[in-house]
């Protein structure tokens, strides 16, 4: 029997603009209180992926230091990266594995799941914070092309159901699962859901599954594979074959590609009823989301401010307006097998009046709205050299500037931190703060020039 699908739109979601498949949540919108026991944080709204909205069209992470993994409530516990032309990152390549020398499962007819048994323990949102997920020994397998882990709702059939949804999706009646390929499909005579372990790999696939209402079409049929990863709990979604020409289930039409947390709370989607996106061949790598590594970075001129050679560690150094500000660090690690080819880098230049007092640390704090941004220069060398001429000693009594690199891996950005600093105890040690003042003398030589920096710049 079919389920009649309703969808209820609460007034609180007029608080939601939807720009294609991004949507943004604005304020004034109503939060669902957070269902689990004994989490920590505020309420909560339902988080909602990015598809898009980052430069990079399938990027599922914002570039800004507050989605990472110390954050509970991150949305991109899983991000992903396909193979359907992602400039300058590493795709995962399609690669059917042909297993029907394995496991036949014995899946029949319509809305059926069955339970499998797991070669080893397979690690899902694993999130402890909001018992989002756990390890578990087996799944179930659905003819609709879900893989749940929760058998409360393999024991009440809700991973048989047909009708595909946005995800996460806080309301529905299954949770905890991976949709491979989300549809209203059935078993036709000539179709098949195969089983295999290989190495460190479990493979399910569906092969030539028919697509209901339409089972007597002759190129009516999808095949689509999953392979769960036991090294990093990562998985790769394979679609062989997603044409049903003439019909809205066409590459995709009426499926929901993605996976949802234990509770509904999290969760992320590649496909949801979009034909255009994908075709056949498609493949997608979803990975469990890591911050980048924090990379060193040395101080200008291989300075430090543990008052070796005279440097007063309580206070930035002072740089004559002409100099150059040699910048270099160590590479930042790209955690991510997905990440870009080259790691990118950024160098921003704050200007801020403010003297420093007492160990400095009015100086070394967060970039804050009293500070202006001057220079904000990429690269993918790990390498800069700062031109202070093409700054200004601005009149004040404290022309003071921070600097501050950042590393953007593709999936975050994170910042530089100091090599053998000692720093006192309070500082931010991710900005350097120096004093510009003016030249006396042009640059490169010993002569004193008694006029402005303007004047000296013009000798030059």
């Amino acid at each position: 029997m079919r389920k009649i699908l309703v969808l209820l739109f609460s007034l609180a979601l007029c608080g939601a603009v939807f720009a294609g498949n991004a949507i943004t949540v604005t304020a004034g919108q109503n939060v669902n209180s957070n269902p689990v026991v004994g989490a920590p944080g505020p309420t909560m709204i339902q988080y909602l992926p990015w598809d898009g909205e980052q430069g990079s069209d399938d990027l599922g992470v914002d570039f800004d230091t507050s989605h990472d993994a110390e954050n509970p409530y991150n949305p991109e516990y899983y991000v992903y990266i396909d193979n359907e032309g992602l400039s300058g990152m590493i795709e995962p390549d399609y690669d059917w594995r042909d297993i029907s020398d394995g496991t036949e499962l014995n899946l029949t007819g319509d809305d059926m799941a069955v339970s499998v048994t797991l070669p080893g323990t397979f690690t899902f949102y694993d999130n402890a914070d909001l018992d989002s997920g756990g390890d578990y020994d087996s799944i179930y397998v659905s003819t609709n092309g879900l893989v749940g882990f929760e058998s409360q709702y393999y024991s009440s059939g809700d991973y048989d159901d047909y009708a595909n949804r946005l995800l996460p999706d806080l309301y529905g009646d299954q949770h905890s699962f991976i949709a491979a390929f989300w549809d209203d499909l059935v078993m036709l005579d000539n179709s098949h859901v195969y089983t295999k372990s290989e190495g460190n790999e479990f493979i399910i696939s569906w092969v030539d599954l028919g697509i209901r209402g339409y089972e007597d079409l002759v190129d009516g049929t999808v095949s689509f594979q999953l392979i769960l990863d036991y090294d990093d709990y990562s998985y790769t979604i394979n679609l062989q074959d997603i044409s049903v020409p003439g019909t809205g289930h066409d590459k995709g039409g009426s499926a929901t590609i993605g996976v949802e947390d234990k509770h509904g709370m999290a969760g992320t989607y590649w496909l949801y009823n979009n034909p255009v996106k994908i075709d056949d061949e498609a493949c997608a790598a979803f990975i469990v989301w890591q911050a980048p590594s924090d990379f060193d970075m040395y101080h200008p001129s291989g300075k430090d401010y543990s008052g070796a050679g005279g440097i007063d560690a309580n206070y930035p150094d002072t740089v004559t307006q002409g100099d150059i500000y040699e910048l270099d660090w160590d590479d930042s690690a790209n955690n991510n097998p997905y990440g870009p080819v080259d790691v990118g880098y950024v160098v921003k230049v704050y200007n801020d009046d403010e003297e420093p007092v007492g160990d400095g640390s009015a100086n070394h704090g967060k970039i804050e709205d009293d500070e202006e941004e001057i220079i904000s220069y990429e690269m993918t060398t790990a390498y800069y050299n700062l031109d202070t001429s093409t700054l200004e000693v601005n009149g004040s009594n404290y022309p003071y500037y921070q600097l501050v690199v950042f590393a953007d891996d593709g999936w975050g950005r994170t910042e530089a931190t100091y090599v053998n600093s000692d720093q006192p105890s309070g500082d931010n040690p991710r900005h350097y703060t120096f004093k510009l003042v003016e030249a006396l003398a042009a640059p490169g030589t010993d002569a004193v020039v008694p006029t402005s920096w303007g004047a000296i710049k013009a000798v030059d």
